[in-house]
């Protein structure tokens, strides 16, 4: 009579090597790594397609990473050591490596040449296409399961199961679900032990009280915003904001998106400054993180031009090609210290962030106390977490896509 086999040794005759869940730029990546090693791989994408929020991204341009400083909140020094152990020239030699020319555009913000996110998927797809990798789309993972010699039981939507010897979390987060955005990773994770912070959007537009900037929607500035939490500064960004009906978008907007919608949240008092200083000569005006300060700063600076050009130009004119007209009349009747004052600190109340539908990330996610910057493995031999379902996000700019494949190339790289 046949030995009747232990059922963990039975399963391993059938293990897959290695199992990539989700197909956005982690799972591209770890792919690429893996299979460059000669690991066979399978991908499995929930969506019907790979990459579709890489196809959205930078409006259809794809800012794929930035080689300028690093921006990153939640955990944020997890996110500077995988970084560290994957730099931008290294992320570059392997963009070069399937074809992938790279431009800045400035700031550090880096897009293909060609300007086309469809070029990223498609070096992409093509390079993993000569490599030991399998790609199945439409398959939704439901639930992971450690087995006892080792490896891990998967089991999909559609009742099927996988047996892998290795596996790899990049499913991504829940912000833009009409580009397939979930927390199947998140809720995942922490069926097996991991811990998870809560979920909330980032980079996204602010909503504000609708009345003072009514008939202001379409209007874009230069402008410097501080963020401010019951009366104190919390954060503020500098760069080009953009009026809408309900409050505020633009870069310098979305950036503070994470840390309002904590606020709120929180039932914090949460208050945006918009500083139009710069309009009128004062500060440089440049697309950067600053600490943030004191909202009037340049209060006095402004009422010295504001006076240096009524000298000029008399009382009626003295915002006359330097303030838009939509904001100049609002404005007009105010004395000159009123006038300044409120172009260096007009103050919104903000009701609200736009939501996970229209952020770019999300913030939150499985926290990284319990897995490894430099290789992605977790506590639990042979699984590995990447991308948006760890608790890390980054400002605009590409730095979110550069965490998200610098993530997966360390895991590819080391799985075994």
């Amino acid at each position: 009579m046949p030995t009747t086999m232990h059922p963990s040794r039975r399963r391993l005759i059938n293990f897959i090597p290695f199992v990539v869940i989700g197909g956005g730029a982690s799972g591209l990546a770890a792919c690429l790594a893996a299979g460059r090693r000669g690991i066979p791989t399978l991908l499995i994408e929930k969506n019907d397609r790979l990459g579709r929020k890489i196809l959205a991204t930078g409006g259809g341009r794809c800012n794929i990473m930035n080689s300028g400083p690093p921006a990153y909140f939640g955990d944020s020094d997890f996110a500077y050591r995988a970084l560290a152990a994957c730099p931008a020239g290294r992320l570059n030699d392997y963009f070069s490596s399937i074809g992938l020319c790279l431009k800045e555009e400035g700031y550090g913000r880096m897009y293909p040449a060609t300007g086309r996110a469809d070029s990223v998927l498609e070096a992409f797809e093509t390079a993993i296409e000569s490599l030991p990798v399998t790609v199945e789309t439409d398959k939704r993972l439901t639930a992971l399961s450690p087995l006892s010699g080792g490896g891990f039981e998967l089991t999909f939507q559609d009742g099927s199961q996988v047996l892998a010897k290795n596996v790899l979390l990049a499913g991504g987060g829940p912000a833009s679900p009409q580009l397939g955005g979930c927390d199947d990773m998140a809720a995942i994770a922490s069926s097996l032990g991991f811990i998870v912070t809560d979920r909330l959007p980032a980079l996204c537009a602010l909503e504000t009280n609708r009345r003072p900037i009514r008939g202001l929607d379409g209007l874009r500035l230069p402008a410097k915003l501080t963020l401010l939490s019951n009366g104190k500064p919390v954060d503020c960004a500098q760069g080009e904001a953009l009026f809408s009906k309900t409050g505020l978008s633009g870069v310098c907007a979305m950036q503070l998106a994470g840390r309002a919608a904590i606020g709120l949240e929180n039932k914090e008092d949460m208050q945006v400054s918009l500083d139009f200083s710069v309009l009128l000569g004062v500060g440089d005006g440049r697309m950067e993180r600053k600490e943030p300060k004191a909202p009037d700063i340049n209060q006095k600076a402004t009422l010295d031009k504001l006076q240096e050009r009524r000298h000029h130009l008399g009382d009626k004119n003295v915002l006359v090609g330097a303030v838009p007209q939509k904001l100049a009349k609002k404005l007009a009747t105010q004395t000159l210290p009123e006038l300044a004052r409120n172009l260096c600190d007009w103050r919104l109340n903000l009701t609200g962030v736009r939501g996970m539908r229209h952020a770019q990330v999300s913030q939150g996610g499985v926290k990284t106390d319990t897995i490894d910057p430099a290789t992605m493995q977790t506590s639990i031999s042979g699984l590995y977490m990447a991308g948006e379902m760890l608790n890390v996000d980054g400002d605009t700019g590409g730095h979110n896509l550069m965490f998200a494949f610098a993530c997966g190339f360390l895991a590819g790289e080391h799985v075994k």
